[in-house]
C-alpha cells in the first residue's frame, strides 16, 4: 500500500517538473481532425461601369423671318447698248514688194477714227456695228527720185463683245471695206510729178480688249465714259496696180506721157492698234 502511494507521488512530482511533456502526452490532437486549409484570395473588384455619353444638346430654335430679296428694279443692270466714238494709232507691217518703193522699213502708220453702236444685246453679250476710217502715208527717197503713197482704208466693223464686268470687255472684230492707194513719184529729171490712185477690196480681222480705268458708277445710266483699247489683228487687201503718169492734160503742147508701171501693190500684213474711246 505504501509502495503504491509512493509511486503515485513520484509520478505527480515528475509531471509537475515537466509540464510540456505531460501536455504532449495527454493533449495530442486526434488523428481524425483535418488540417486547417489556407485562406482563399479575395474576389476581384467588379469593373467600373463605362460612363454613358452626355446627351446631345437640343437643337437651337431660331425664329425665321421672311426676308424678301430686293426687286430687280432696285439692282442696277449695266447697259451694254453703248454708242462709242474712238480714235487711235494703227501700225501695220506690209510685205508687198511694190510697197517697198514707198517705205524704208515696210511699216505703215495710220491715224484711226471709228464709231460703233451696240445694235444687239443679250445678257453680257453685245453685237456692235459701225464705220471706220484709217489714213496714213509712207515715203522713201532713192537717188534723185522721191516716192510716197497714202493709204485710205474705209471699213464697216462688225464687233462681238463680251462684258465680263461693267468696266471691262473683250471683243472680236471683222471689218470689210475698201482701200485706196494714192501714189506719187517726183523725179528731178521729169517736168511734173507722176501720180495715180488705185482701189482694192480690204478686210481687217482682229481681237482686243477694252478697259474703263475709272470707277464705273451707275452702270445702268447712259453717261460719258472713257475706254482704253489695245487691239491686234491681220489686214487683207486685194492686189491693185499703180501706174503713175504726169499730172497734165493730153492737150498740152508736150502731149501725153506714158504711164510708169510699178507692179502690183497690196497692204496685207499684221497690225496693232491702240485707241481711246468714249461711250454713251
Amino acid at each position: 500500500m505504501k509502495t503504491t502511494s509512493f509511486l503515485v507521488a513520484l509520478t505527480l512530482a515528475m509531471a509537475a517538473a515537466h509540464p510540456a511533456f505531460a501536455q504532449d502526452e495527454t493533449e495530442a490532437p486526434p488523428a481524425s481532425e483535418p488540417a486547417t486549409p489556407e485562406e482563399a484570395p479575395p474576389a476581384p473588384a467588379p469593373p467600373i461601369p463605362a460612363r454613358a455619353p452626355a446627351p446631345r444638346p437640343a437643337p437651337a430654335v431660331y425664329l425665321q423671318t421672311s426676308v424678301q430679296e430686293p426687286d430687280a428694279v432696285l439692282r442696277p443692270v449695266p447697259r451694254y447698248d453703248l454708242v462709242r466714238v474712238g480714235a487711235g494709232i494703227r501700225v501695220g507691217y506690209v510685205g508687198s514688194a511694190a510697197f517697198s518703193q514707198f517705205s524704208k522699213n515696210d511699216v505703215l502708220a495710220q491715224f484711226s477714227l471709228e464709231g460703233t453702236y451696240a445694235l444687239v444685246t443679250s445678257g453680257k453679250f453685245a453685237l456692235a456695228v459701225g464705220g471706220a476710217w484709217d489714213i496714213g502715208s509712207s515715203s522713201a527717197t532713192t537717188r534723185a527720185t522721191q516716192s510716197s503713197v497714202t493709204l485710205h482704208r474705209l471699213t464697216a466693223p462688225i464687233e462681238a463683245r463680251y462684258h465680263s464686268a461693267p468696266w471691262f470687255y473683250g471683243f472680236a472684230r471683222v471689218a470689210p471695206g475698201a482701200a485706196a492707194f494714192a501714189g506719187s513719184i517726183r523725179d528731178s529729171s521729169a517736168p511734173a510729178k507722176l501720180t495715180d490712185t488705185a482701189w482694192a477690196f480690204a478686210t481687217d480681222v482682229s481681237v482686243g480688249v477694252s478697259l474703263h480705268p475709272g470707277a464705273n458708277r451707275q452702270p445702268d445710266v447712259r453717261r460719258a465714259r472713257f475706254w482704253f483699247t489695245p487691239e491686234f489683228g491681220y489686214a487683207f487687201t486685194t492686189e491693185t496696180n499703180l501706174r503713175p503718169s504726169p499730172d497734165r492734160k493730153s492737150s498740152d503742147v508736150l502731149g501725153e506721157d506714158q504711164r510708169v508701171a510699178l507692179g502690183s501693190i497690196d497692204a496685207r500684213g499684221v497690225f496693232w492698234r491702240v485707241s481711246g474711246g468714249v461711250t454713251f
